[in-house]
């Protein structure tokens, strides 16, 4: 749907927050959300799954006598599911799944974060705080989650932070 001057002069559009009055301009309008969302999404989860690999390689320097553990969570857990996630955004049946998927995957890639600091030691610990912060980022921007979700998600995984630590 493009938007023209006559169709902006109609006075349909408004300010604020919420659905469009009309159900088929708000239908049109997610399912363009969801179009333009489909590549930064593929991205961001390719994104995801190479930096837990990227860390997996260092974990052996940073804990070389606990390691194992937290290869086994981050190969054989979270790239695995990150990664079927992301083989499900190439299929039709992903529209609906949109939203859905992308907070399953800040609130289970955050908590994988937060529980992998809880294996190790308290330097290792408080470097997990960083991947913590990359993925608070990551929920607020190329999730494409709007910003009730992404926040939600946010106090979610802060809260779970501080009481694990």
């Amino acid at each position: 749907m493009n938007l023209t001057e006559e169709f902006a002069s109609t006075d349909v559009l408004r300010g604020g927050v919420g659905a469009f009055p009309d159900a088929g301009m708000e239908r049109a309008y997610q399912h363009d959300y969801f179009v333009r969302s489909l590549r930064p999404i593929r991205a961001a989860l390719a994104l995801a799954i190479g930096l837990f690999f990227m860390f997996a390689t260092i974990d052996p320097f940073i804990v070389p006598d606990g390691y194992g553990k937290l290869l086994f969570v981050r190969l054989a857990i979270v790239a695995p599911v990150l990664g079927v996630l992301l083989a499900f955004t190439y299929t039709k049946r992903f529209e609906p799944w949109f939203l859905k998927s992308q907070l399953f995957a800040v609130v289970f890639g955050g908590s994988a974060l937060v529980y992998l600091g809880s294996l190790a030691n308290g330097e290792f610990a408080s470097a997990q705080v960083v991947g913590l912060v990359l993925a608070i980022l990551w929920t607020h921007s190329v999730s494409r989650l709007p910003f009730t979700l992404a926040t939600g998600a946010t106090l979610f995984l802060t809260i779970l932070y501080m009481l694990v630590e």
